[in-house]
């Protein structure tokens, strides 16, 4: 057997789990058993220090339960009585009410605590992109009273054009 070490790197943490699951099937007493024993608490060491995993939000919580116990949207809604309520809370558009955490608890035993946390910050929707307008006609020249000239459109600013000249 190899020599027992702390668990450091992830080549270290695959291999305790690779002997992990050869000694699991060591019966109770015997020194593999001893060996699994010890290797399980190395293990869950290093998984709780590098790979934490955080609390369920309130709608991961509902959806466990109803996975664990088989459960369906309509059992949700005779849990909350009502049917728009339980879309929009399974959507994650309705946030949960106290009076639905307090039924939720009840009935289904989920804990309060998990009901209450905080759900993530949402994402904002993407404004919708503003609406272009269509590029108006090009205006014809606009004359000027008494001059005879004819002054430019306006994309080009300061420029003036004769009349005598567009005649031609």
């Amino acid at each position: 057997m190899a020599e027992l070490h702390p668990i450091r790197t992830e080549a270290d943490y695959a291999a305790a789990m690779a002997a992990i699951d050869g000694l699991l099937r060591a019966p109770d007493g015997t020194p593999e058993a001893d060996r699994l024993e010890v290797l399980s608490i190395l293990a869950e060491a290093y998984e709780r220090a590098h790979h934490p995993i955080g609390p369920p939000t309130p709608l991961e919580a509902i959806r466990f339960r109803m996975d664990q116990l088989g459960y369906t949207q309509r059992d949700l809604v005779e849990v909350l009585g009502s049917k728009s309520h339980t879309s929009e809370v399974l959507r994650g558009r309705r946030r949960l009410t106290l009076d639905m955490i307090r039924k939720l608890h009840a009935a289904w035993g989920i804990p309060a605590e998990a009901l209450i946390a905080d759900p993530p910050a949402r994402k904002p929707r993407r404004a919708a992109p503003p609406k272009r307008r269509k590029p108006s006609p090009a205006r014809p020249p606009r004359s000027v009273k008494g001059r005879g000239t004819v002054l430019a459109p306006r994309s080009e600013p300061g420029a003036r054009r004769h009349a005598a000249r567009d005649r031609t």
